[in-house]
């Protein structure tokens, strides 16, 4: 499946945008996980992930009129991570997932992706996914790839993707979020177009999430997520101008 992007040869890119990936993969609710610590799975993972730490996620109830108040015992999330923080195992009653801002090349987060799921299955014996689901985060900052003014920072990126942002009135819009969902049966690419501005200048934000949901086989997982990773860079690179690539820094995958 492609949602109708073409296929491309991989090209690195020593300038790439590219700040966040996460797989997430969730099962159904497991007590077990809840009730207890996961001194197992830890085990098995603390080679490559020797810090940890205990997070409770907050969620609200709603009872109009009355404003959001805290449901009693949040769900604990377990987070392991590599000793420079850059890359993460969050552990949940309902998922597991991995996350990094310091990705290098599909095959280094495919090796550390499938070791993860094996620990979840041999510790929790989990029956089948729920939702499996592969996201990347770019922000492209023109300052860092020698781009300055409006039209060249939109220019970076294919116009369909800003039209908004070129049309009278709209021309004077500072900030910019839009969704677009693509679908095929059950399953979903989401990308989300951004346009603002910091401290640290303009930016663009591409992100791109691919998923599916139902009862899904875990023994599908890796091979799913090679394929959304495949679709997600043909999508990526759809989005950027071939007269544009320069910018980026590209160089041949050795």
């Amino acid at each position: 499946m492609s949602f109708g992007f073409p296929s491309v040869p991989d090209v690195r890119l020593n300038l790439s945008p590219l700040v966040e990936v996460v797989c997430q993969v969730r099962f159904p609710l497991l007590l077990r996980i809840a009730g207890e610590r996961p001194v197992e799975f830890q085990e098995l993972l603390r080679d490559r992930f020797p810090e940890m730490s205990v997070e409770q996620s907050v969620l609200f109830k709603l009872s109009p009129p009355e404003p959001p108040t805290p449901i009693d015992a949040p769900p604990t999330i377990y987070r392991l991570s590599t000793a420079d923080g850059q890359t993460s195992v969050s552990l949940a009653s309902d998922f597991f997932a991995l996350t990094t801002h310091s990705y290098t090349h599909w095959r280094d987060f495919a090796e550390l992706l499938d070791q993860v799921q094996q620990a979840a299955i041999d510790v929790y014996h989990l029956p089948y996914s729920s939702r499996i689901g592969l996201r990347y985060i770019n922000r492209i900052a023109p300052e860092r790839l020698g781009v300055s003014g409006r039209a060249n920072t939109l220019g970076l990126i294919r116009p369909e993707l800003t039209a908004p942002l070129r049309a009278e009135p709209l021309m004077a819009s500072n900030e910019m979020l839009t969704q677009l969902v693509l679908s095929d049966g059950l399953e979903r690419l989401a990308i989300r177009v951004g346009f603002g501005a910091d401290d640290s200048g303009s930016f663009i934000l591409l992100d791109y999430d691919r998923f599916v949901e139902g009862q899904l086989p875990l023994a599908g997982v890796m091979e799913r997520c090679r394929q959304y990773h495949d679709e997600i860079y043909n999508a990526f690179r759809w989005s950027i101008p071939e007269d544009q690539l320069p910018h980026f820094g590209p160089r041949p995958v050795e």
